[in-house]
């Protein structure tokens, strides 16, 4: 093998990351949300949510919603 074909060939397996340049940083990074539980056994929207990206729109970290349950009582749970 020609070293100009192994070099290209290696540069290809590269796996470079080809997403969006203006939210790579934020790739891989989790992000944990409070969300709040409503009486009918929904929950609210995260406010503390991490914004999307200006550029492509997307939200890059990993977001995990957090509920918090109160139970009043033993039996209740």
């Amino acid at each position: 093998m020609r070293l100009r074909a192994r070099l290209q060939r290696l540069e290809r397996d590269k796996g470079t990351d080809r997403s969006c340049p203006a939210c790579r940083p934020r790739r891989g990074l989790t992000a944990l949300v409070d969300v709040t539980p409503m009486p009918e056994g929904m929950v609210a929207g995260a406010t503390d949510a991490p914004l999307p990206c200006e550029r492509c729109g997307a939200v890059p970290e990993s977001v995990v919603e957090v509920v918090e349950v109160v139970v009043e009582s033993r039996a209740a749970g």
